[in-house]
């Protein structure tokens, strides 16, 4: 398969910003492709509580298999569209890495949703949806990573300053691989 559409990555803790970022970006970009972790493993519900519970019971649960099946899915998504937003958490190198493999290297733009951990745990605090405890256990993790293309602080921008960065990043990475965007701003 041809890999040939720019992939905007988006990998924070929990509670980042990184859903509403992208929500953003696709408004603005208009025919790109949204694909989310939690869409992902909300879609493969069922068939995820079998795995982890028939697997719990004989060994740890194997999170890598359920991030490979949702990296195929990002990658299958980068030789059909133009542009691919993803919103998701990469936990390890072992993750990373297995995603970061599939993905044209040109055609990507590595982008770090960060923010403070005491802001994460407000967030958390208040919004029901949000399971207490879930970004201080990612913190780490997630942000000892540091070979991002472009690195968001969320609790100092604001949403549409977040994608003005993503959109001249983008536009920047296109010019720099010689490939032609549309010009694409805020107002």
């Amino acid at each position: 398969m041809v890999k040939n559409g720019l992939v905007i990555l988006l990998d924070g803790v929990s509670s980042a910003g990184k859903t509403v970022l992208a929500t953003h970006l696709g408004k603005i970009l208009g025919d790109s492709v949204l694909l989310s972790v939690d869409a992902f493993i909300l879609r493969k519900s069922n068939r995820l509580r079998w795995f982890l519970k028939s697997k719990c019971l004989r060994q740890k649960p194997d999170f890598l298999s359920v991030a490979r099946e949702f990296h195929r899915e990002i990658e299958c998504a980068q030789g059909r569209h133009d542009t691919v937003i993803v919103d998701t958490i990469l936990l390890d190198d072992q993750m990373r890495e297995d995603l970061l493999d599939r993905i044209n290297k040109s055609s990507l733009l590595y982008v770090q949703v960060y923010c403070p951990l005491n802001i994460l745990e407000e967030r958390e605090r208040n919004r029901e949806s949000r399971q207490r405890g879930a970004a201080q256990s990612q913190f780490d993790q997630v942000y000892g990573y540091t070979d991002y293309d472009l690195k968001l602080d969320t609790s100092k921008l604001s949403k549409e300053e977040c994608a003005q960065a993503v959109l001249d990043s983008m536009q920047n990475r296109l010019l720099k691989n010689d490939l032609t965007i549309k010009e694409i701003r805020l107002d």
